[in-house]
């Protein structure tokens, strides 16, 4: 199985960075994708994550639905910390996406 991680470069993820992010996750995938094809794993790696919001939520599921569209590539979530748990289990992304971490 071919995989990729793409850090999220941030410390929070909230309604005031969301669209930066969002653009920097789909542009990252979009490099993955032009070497050859789409992984079939992406983590995002939430290392250094301390705050993330509803909006913060969104932004992770409009990846997940953007990269659907274009392939079926899995979708999973890395150092998840006691911070940003609660967020995402709020938005229901646990149900979604593996978490580790």
């Amino acid at each position: 199985m071919t995989s990729a991680t793409i850090p999220i470069g941030t410390n929070s993820l909230d309604r005031t960075n969301t669209q930066k992010i969002f653009t920097h996750l789909t542009h990252s995938f979009d490099r993955l994708a032009a070497l050859g094809h789409a992984p079939e794993q992406v983590r995002v790696d939430l290392a250094g994550l301390g705050y993330m919001d509803a909006a913060g939520g969104r932004c992770l599921l409009d990846f997940w639905a953007y990269i659907a569209r274009s392939s079926e590539t899995a979708l999973s979530l890395s150092n998840v910390s006691s911070a940003t748990r609660p967020t995402i289990e709020r938005c229901k992304l646990d149900h979604l996406f593996t978490l580790n971490g």
